[in-house]
């Protein structure tokens, strides 16, 4: 059973199960009718407290990346979490995407904690929090 394991699949289940969730919607942003970014929010699925609400994926294709749609995306989690009653929402990005780092500051989170260094550097992750 081990064997037939992979990070891919398990990541894929993961996903799966976050996308059927009641508790998480899910976004995609459209260009022509071309898939060029996705975004998730909604009850945090990675920390045991029900009422935190967290970011929890936000992605733009690299040619689409600088045209603002992260930013509408944001955006429109930012309105919606705020609109169902809550005053914050957590979100985290990889240690090493100093990108994605910026523009979270950029769109006025704090960074809360970052995680020590790990020899798989997908795991690492910097934590941070959006007030309204």
């Amino acid at each position: 059973m081990l064997e037939k394991l992979s990070a891919k699949n398990m990541k894929a289940q993961k996903f799966l199960k976050m996308v059927l969730s009641p508790n998480i919607h899910l976004y995609v942003a459209q260009v022509e009718g071309k898939i060029v970014a996705y975004m998730a929010f909604g009850q945090s699925p990675r920390r045991n407290e029900t009422l935190t609400n967290e970011l929890v994926l936000l992605s733009v294709l690299k040619t689409y990346q600088g045209l603002g749609i992260g930013k509408q995306l944001f955006d429109f989690a930012k309105y919606h979490i705020n609109q169902a009653g809550h005053d914050h929402f957590v979100l985290c990005c990889n240690k090493y995407n100093k990108g994605a780092q910026a523009f979270y500051q950029k769109m006025g989170c704090q960074v809360v904690s970052i995680d020590d260094d790990n020899e798989d550097k997908s795991i690492p992750q910097v934590n941070f929090v959006y007030h309204y």
